[in-house]
């Protein structure tokens, strides 16, 4: 049903242990106050229309088929860092008509769109009520959620034919998230505790599950010597029993046992895994000390359904709060947490109710590349997607190189821009990179794509496209020479892995398009002699003429013979073989 995990980055501490400790057994599942609603519950009546906060005679009309705007205060505002368990919409109402009811539902404001389910009214007053939760009305769930930074709510109610709305009163149950340890920004060793659902709804991805889990974790060791493991199960079976049980070592190999072990398959007792896990049990407390974070991922393929020491029977909504207060309570420790969910989640539970659920235990410490919670479609995938999970804050580098097609004109002296963009603030530019030339180290964050773009060179330059360096063998970076291997308006530099945070080469090739030119400047006994008088040169005077050949084009100039149109005048140059773009010869 729900499935977490969660991940340490940090620099590794030098510890004089030699001998690797790997503890192994049931932990006790610590028995906390668990009551039937969420811990923190407002309730609002409108400010419009008015009349509606009291029952009485201030009777609002509402017409068939149409719909009636109520706006509420927001009792959370100031912040949307909350999560939204539960709303209640209490209606006191009537049908205008003896023979038919009136029946009313929520919608949108925003669109007008339907969000809950609906209640009916007789000809005289009564109330009903309006529930969204786990299993009902999730889209109201989703409004009120994305209502919660706003300094009021607005809600519509629709009606199905005419009546009379005499109050109506609004209930939030929440729980606030909170923030943990911000994750530093270092990719070395890390402290990391997965705090792992084996419930029911799992089923033969089991085994799948658990491979891919061992992946991750070799994975990381590879990129991450050093790091640290915690691993806690948990599930309770469906007659109301279970354990949480944790393995801690050095070395990920040598949980590989544990991690294969038959377990109980039940509900999702998601507060009862992060509470072992916090609590520590017999194993060393946590966090674990050796490395500067300490990172809680909680895997779940659905939501928490059920506390241990709550009461019996499923119960979402108060599983939801408990696992959430369980969470601020690891983060309080000093745990920096993340959700993982994986599939297509609880049937029984809305996806927006889960989401939001999932949001909360994850809490606002993780800065990722999907924030603090990450989707993963199957299990199949999770390893691969949980590397990813690594990175925040760490840096490689991208170097861009400067190349000319061949098939064009040679290169001249321009200096050439552009941009490495990755969709957010991280936006850098590279500048002054000429031909044969390359940009200096320009450091990226590793968990991002970042695409690499050329400013529009000025005239004659174009775009021939982009390619894929490398380093050579003394580790000096090179572009290939081929154009066919240079396309594309840009280029994408892939996320890292934790195994490979280094730089990466990426090379444009620019193309000039053959225009050739020269200017000849003649000079008489070294004055310009364009304009009159001229120069004054008595009768039988000697004559010099100077001639300055410039090459203004933007290719080579060869096997040049300059002539004068001057009778019996021979003009001698310097060298007449080679001539290139922007140079001069007299």
């Amino acid at each position: 049903m729900s499935n977490s995990r969660d991940r340490f980055v940090g620099p590794v501490l030098l510890t004089v242990l030699v001998v690797v400790a790997l503890v192994l057994g049931s932990l006790p599942i610590t028995v906390f106050a668990a009551g039937d609603a969420p811990e923190v519950s407002d309730t609002v009546t409108p400010t419009s229309p008015t009349g509606l906060g009291d029952s009485g005679a201030n009777y609002q009309p509402i017409f068939s088929a149409a719909q009636m705007q109520l706006l509420f205060p927001n009792p959370l505002a100031g912040g949307g860092n909350y999560v939204l368990l539960r709303a209640t919409v209490e209606i006191r109402a009537r049908s205008t008509s003896s023979s038919s009811s009136l029946v009313l539902r929520v919608a949108r404001a925003s669109d007008g769109a339907p969000v809950s389910d609906t209640v009916s009214f007789s000809s005289s007053f009564s109330s009903g009520t309006i529930t969204a939760d786990h299993d009902s009305s999730g889209l109201l769930v989703e409004d009120l959620q994305s209502q919660l930074a706003s300094p009021t709510i607005a809600l519509n109610l629709l009606a199905s034919r005419g009546g009379e709305i005499d109050q109506v009163r609004l209930t939030l149950e929440y729980e606030p998230i909170t923030a943990g340890p911000v994750i530093q920004g270092e990719c070395t060793a890390a402290d990391i505790h997965l705090v792992v659902d084996h419930s029911g709804s799992i089923g033969n991805n089991i085994s799948t599950y658990k491979q891919n889990i061992k992946t991750f974790m070799a994975d990381v060791e590879a990129g991450m010597p050093g790091t640290n493991w915690r691993v806690t199960w948990f599930g309770i079976s469906p007659n109301g029993t279970g354990t949480a049980t944790s393995a801690w070592t050095a070395n990920p190999a040598e949980l590989t046992s544990f991690i294969d072990e038959e377990r109980t398959k039940g509900y999702t007792p998601t507060a009862n895994g992060i509470n072992a896990a916090v609590a520590g049990g017999l194993v060393p407390p946590a966090p674990m000390v050796d490395n500067a974070n300490n990172v809680m991922i909680v895997l779940t393929d659905g939501a928490p359904n059920v506390v241990l020491g709550g009461p019996a029977g499923l119960q979402h909504v108060n599983g939801g709060a408990a696992a959430i207060e369980q969470a601020e309570l690891a983060r309080a420790a000093g745990w920096s947490t993340l959700t993982v969910a994986i599939g297509n989640g609880d049937p029984k539970v809305t996806p927006q109710w889960a989401a939001n659920v999932n949001r909360g235990i994850a809490g606002v410490d993780v800065a990722g590349p999907s924030g603090d919670v990450l989707s993963v479609a199957d299990f199949g995938g999770l390893a691969t997607e949980l590397i990813g999970l690594l990175a925040p804050g760490c840096e490689r580098t991208v170097i861009v190189g400067k190349v000319v097609d061949p098939r064009g004109a040679v290169a001249d002296t321009s200096a050439f821009s552009g941009k490495i963009d990755d969709g957010t603030a991280q936006e850098k530019t590279w500048s002054a990179v000429g031909f044969g030339q390359f940009s200096a180290p320009i450091k990226v964050l590793a968990d991002q794509f970042h695409d690499v773009t050329e400013d529009v060179p000025a005239s004659p330059w174009s775009l021939t496209g982009w390619a894929e360096g490398s380093f050579d063998n003394v580790g000096a970076p090179s572009c290939p020479a081929d154009p066919s291997l240079y396309t594309g308006s840009s280029i994408r530099v892939p996320a890292a892995d934790p195994s490979n945070y280094s730089s990466v080469v990426v090379c444009v090739m620019n193309y000039a398009t053959p225009a050739p030119g020269i200017d000849i400047k003649k000079y008489t006994n070294d004055e310009d002699a364009d304009e009159p008088t001229g120069p004054y040169i008595a009768v039988g005077g000697a004559v010099t003429w100077k001639y300055v050949v410039t090459n203004t084009g933007n290719v080579d100039l060869t096997n040049l013979v300059i002539t004068d149109d001057h009778q019996g005048v021979t003009v001698q140059c310097t060298h007449t073989d080679f001539l290139a773009p922007g140079a001069s010869m007299t």
